[in-house]
């Protein structure tokens, strides 16, 4: 063999070899993705971009990656090329959209939500979002001001709740954990837990950040707990939860995810205790986000099981006791082809 003929046998084998081990890490980086291991899939679609790798493939995932974190300032970056790509397919230009409203470029995200109406042809989502008048103008809201509170933490807070003088919220925060071993693949946090709080005596609208600790009783586990909604008597808390109950994950669904339920929490000498799951609850569709009617009578709560009209609509039952109705669709007055969740039912009756 000539020196020549040796000479291009070892640069293709070499690019063979770099070809079979980028490939190598596209799969990785994308059973990242599937897994909702997003922070690290992002940085894998990153370097297989810095390497010239599937750029217009990786470009896509990247994009909706720190979509699904809620990045909108990274998501638009890439978006922004993502939609400039032959033959994309028009949902990114919803995709693009959206997160340009989240970084306030207003007036593009109406074009581009202009463009994903004109390429669909038909999308009562984006007409509902172009037109003003679809929104209802509701007279007698109370106005609030908007403050930060005393207890706020560098990781995720969210879902306050106030009950009998305590404040209970949802948070990924390590104060008081027993463990902090256990960290979410989604966005590298701690998984959450509820905590309470209560308001400082001498300043009403301060809550402490030092009398922070996590909710009393069985109500925390290893995995995701919370949000929350109390009955109006105080003595029945409902409650998002992973499937795990007694320490013990449940079932798997057909793509190796453990679902949300909701669960049933009764509160004895101060602790929340006797944790029960709901019955319309599924290991293969997720239910969350649960809010009760201040007489206790009916749950509102959000779910993907079959039948939504989108990825995910919000439902009620009816409860009687220990007895609960069969899950009831709120319909295309409340619900939409795309996502709807954290259900909030107002002492008056009014939903949000």
């Amino acid at each position: 063999m000539t020196l020549n003929k040796l000479l291009i046998l070892f640069v293709v084998l070499g690019l063979t070899s770099t070809t079979f081990a980028q490939s190598g890490k596209q799969e990785a980086a994308d059973k990242l993705l599937e897994n909702f291991q997003y922070v690290d899939a992002a940085e894998a679609y990153k370097e297989l971009l810095n390497k010239g790798y599937n750029v217009e493939e990786n470009t896509r995932k990247l994009a909706d990656t720190y979509n699904a974190m809620r990045d909108p300032e990274n998501a638009v970056k890439y978006y922004e090329i993502a939609v400039e790509q032959e033959g994309i397919s028009p949902e990114y230009y919803f995709r693009y959209a959206q997160n340009l409203r989240g970084v306030r470029r207003y007036d593009e995200s109406v074009e581009w939500l202009k463009k994903y109406r004109d390429a669909v042809q038909n999308s009562t989502v984006a007409d509902k979002i172009l037109s003003t008048d679809s929104i209802p103008k509701y007279k007698g809201l109370d106005v609030k001001n908007l403050k930060l509170t005393g207890f706020n933490s560098k990781f995720s807070d969210f879902g306050a709740y106030e009950k009998s003088g305590l404040t209970y919220f949802t948070s990924s925060r390590l104060d008081n954990r027993e463990t902090s071993n256990d960290i979410y693949g989604w966005n590298k946090e701690p998984f959450l837990d509820i905590y309470t709080t209560y308001k400082s005596r001498d300043n009403a609208d301060f809550l402490l950040k030092d009398k922070i600790s996590p909710v009393k009783g069985d109500v925390n586990s290893k995995l995701h707990d919370g949000p929350i909604s109390i009955t109006g008597n105080g003595k029945t808390m409902y409650f998002t939860r992973n499937n795990i109950i007694n320490n013990k994950e449940g079932k798997k669904d057909d793509e190796n995810t453990n679902n949300l339920k909701i669960y049933r929490a009764s509160k004895r000498n101060g602790e929340w205790l006797d944790v029960i799951e709901l019955p319309f609850n599924s290991d293969f569709y997720s239910c969350r986000a649960p809010s009760i009617s201040a007489d206790g009578s009916t749950l509102y709560f959000s779910s993907d099981m079959p039948g939504t009209l989108g990825g995910t609509d919000i439902f009620k039952v009816k409860v009687d006791g220990d007895t609960f109705s069969e899950p009831i669709n709120l319909g295309d007055i409340v619900n939409t082809d795309r996502d709807e969740s954290f259900p909030l039912i107002y002492n008056d009756g009014r939903l949000f």
